[in-house]
């Protein structure tokens, strides 16, 4: 199975896979993805991948 960069950038961005246990790291929440999405989407970089 190939993962597309838009899903990867993503999976990175709101989850926890590859960060260590460090209390200062965290996956962005829904409420910090949605204007980052709206960003993407309004700007020329409409990818997450970019």
């Amino acid at each position: 199975m190939t993962i597309s960069p838009d899903s990867l950038a993503m999976l990175m961005l709101c989850s926890h896979l590859g960060l260590s246990n460090s209390p200062d790291l965290a996956p962005l929440t829904l409420r910090e993805w949605n204007p980052l999405a709206r960003n993407l989407a309004a700007s020329a970089l409409a990818r997450p991948a970019g």
